[in-house]
């Protein structure tokens, strides 16, 4: 039975992740319901404050549900939120099993689903791909227990750890394939945080886009003390979504009608992100600004992405560059959890098991 499971729970995790980053704070969550070896309702919970992916998938259903089993990759929430309980309408179908992925780290959640299914005599399975049905909900576990963003940081280097040209040009390090999974990882964020610096050079969209198109806004956060930015630069033509992130007592007048976030130290930024609403963040910045995150160990995930390029050069751009260094006796190390290829280049996905 337990290949059948986590066949169903596999499933699960597939429709959860056609949401995107669009159920924030809410995790991500499918549903399927099987009824004599069949699939008869699927369903994923496709926005914040939309129906639940259990509701989904009930409602989707071609056949009467009462005596099937539904897979669910989180535990059903037995609490009113923007929606009703689900529990409540499980055993009101008269659904005979439930399996489970992994319990909800909800404190107002937290094993009650399941006690109030199994007390409906409900048999209920829990623990299926639980890792798996962890690291999908990653950002929303940090998000209910600790009260922080989730924070990843991504890099696009040379094979040799270079990011531009001494001018610093960088395009293109990685290539195409590279490119648009950066835009895949976006997808599942709510924000994006890059310098003043990068604005400058780049004049970046920040946004998501898939075949050119822009496919959804992100939240931009322009980390700055100087507020030396012209507004004519593209992030000001998406003014409600702007962030600034400051040490700066000194805020220009002109910048006082956008977002202004202050903070005294780095380590105080998934606090004071999560306060303001911003749940899951995708880190761009250069190479300073990934020094300044590193160091004050607040960065959840990394994502370094490599080309098949060798730039060298003394004065070329290092992807890492800060006043001191972490040394060999002790060093930052990554818990490094995938590598991809990607045709000519690779990724590195690994995460930091001591953040903040």
């Amino acid at each position: 039975m337990k290949k059948i499971y986590e066949k169903y729970i596999k499933r699960c995790i597939t429709l959860a992740k056609k949401a995107g980053g669009n159920t924030l704070p809410n995790p991500l969550v499918g549903c399927v319901i099987v009824k004599n070896d069949k699939i008869i309702g699927e369903g994923y919970h496709k926005k914040f404050g939309f129906p639940h992916a259990e509701v989904e998938a009930i409602n989707s259903s071609r056949e009467s549900v009462k005596g099937a089993t539904l897979f669910v990759n989180l535990e059903p929430c037995s609490h009113y939120g923007k929606t009703p309980p689900c529990v409540d309408l499980i055993i009101s179908k008269k659904i005979k099993k439930v399996v489970i992925g992994m319990q909800d780290p909800n404190p107002l959640v937290a094993g009650k689903g399941i006690e109030k299914l199994k007390n409906a005599g409900i048999e209920v399975v829990t623990g299926i791909l639980e890792d798996k049905c962890k690291e999908l909900n990653e950002v929303f576990i940090k998000n209910i227990i600790k009260k922080k963003t989730f924070i990843s940081l991504k890099l696009a280097a040379t094979l040799d750890g270079k990011i531009a040209e001494p001018s610093g040009y960088s395009k293109w390090i990685t290539n195409e394939k590279s490119r648009k999974y950066v835009h895949k990882l976006r997808l599942f964020c709510d924000g994006i945080l890059v310098g003043a610096e990068t604005i400058r050079k780049d004049n970046p969209n920040l946004n998501v886009r898939k075949n050119n198109k822009i496919i959804k806004e992100l939240k931009k956060i322009i980390l700055t003390n100087s507020f030396n930015l012209d507004e004519n630069f593209n992030i000001f033509k998406d003014a409600d979504n702007l962030y600034f992130l400051t040490q700066s007592n000194k805020i220009p007048k002109k910048f006082l009608k956008y977002n202004i976030l202050k903070f005294k130290n780095f380590i105080e930024i998934p606090e004071l992100l999560y306060k303001n609403n911003i749940f899951n963040i995708l880190v761009e910045g250069g190479n300073k600004i990934s020094y300044s995150f590193i160091k004050s160990n607040i960065i959840d995930k990394f994502y370094f992405f490599y080309s098949n390029k060798i730039m060298g050069g003394k004065d070329t751009i290092s992807m890492i560059n800060g006043n001191d260094f972490f040394p060999l006796k002790k060093p930052f190390t990554i818990n490094i959890k995938y590598l991809k290829k990607l045709d000519n280049n690779f990724l590195v996905i690994g995460y930091n098991d001591l953040s903040l």
